[in-house]
């Protein structure tokens, strides 16, 4: 068999110090670099998993900000749709009540301006009143001619006067 290694080029001598060789670097490889390669590669992994960790707390947290955004922006639709309808209301009672002043004023003077026509009618009828009878006393004294005195044209005109306004009633 040694001469089929030979004719091959194969030396059992070498053959044997690389197997030793091999062995020597395996166990210096595994000692020396192994180990801390394993433990670099679990401290990845740890940091990794931390990473992940954080993260799905990080999106939990965002979820849970937006849900309480969402809330709070609801909350204050509501607060100004409820301020909203109690402006409108306040809003509705104010033109009520400006409504009911003015038709209030209205009347007022509605009722003054009846008043002050009733005085300046009732002024016209005194003053229609006193033409007409001195009017009659005009005419009357020219059917009769004659001048009658003042006490009996008082007199006449007061007569006048009261049958003018009796014949009004």
């Amino acid at each position: 068999m040694e001469s089929i290694f030979t004719n091959l080029g194969i030396d059992w001598k070498i053959i044997i110090a690389q197997i030793i060789n091999f062995f020597i670097l395996f166990f210096v490889f595994k000692k020396f670099f192994y180990r801390p390669i394993l433990r670099i590669l679990e401290e990845r992994r740890r940091k990794i998993k931390e990473s992940l960790k954080s993260a799905e707390k990080i999106e939990e947290e965002s979820l849970n900000i937006k849900e309480r955004g969402k809330e709070e922006l609801n909350q204050a639709r509501a607060r100004g749709e409820k301020i909203f309808r109690e402006l409108e209301e306040r809003a509705k009672q104010k033109e009520i009540k400006l409504a009911e002043e003015a038709n209030e004023m209205a009347e007022r003077l509605l009722k003054d301006a009846k008043f002050l026509i009733e005085q300046e009618k009732k002024e016209m009828l005194n003053s229609i009143t006193n033409e007409t009878a001195e009017l009659i006393v005009m005419a009357l004294e020219k059917i009769l001619e004659r001048k009658m005195d003042e006490t009996k044209d008082k007199m006449l005109a007061e007569e006048l006067i009261e049958q003018i306004k009796s014949i009004k009633k």
